[in-house]
């Protein structure tokens, strides 16, 4: 199988910014692990 040949890599970030240039430059979210991990968990 072709996905056994891939090297796979998990990132564990504690804090991402989401930016939405369409808001205005530069308009960006703050999301910290613990309510990241709880959101995708609903």
């Amino acid at each position: 199988m072709a996905l056994n040949k891939i090297a796979w890599y998990r990132l564990r970030a504690s804090v991402l910014y989401f930016i939405d240039n369409s808001r205005g430059f530069g308009s960006r979210e703050r999301f910290e692990s613990g309510h990241l991990w709880k959101n995708l968990q609903k």
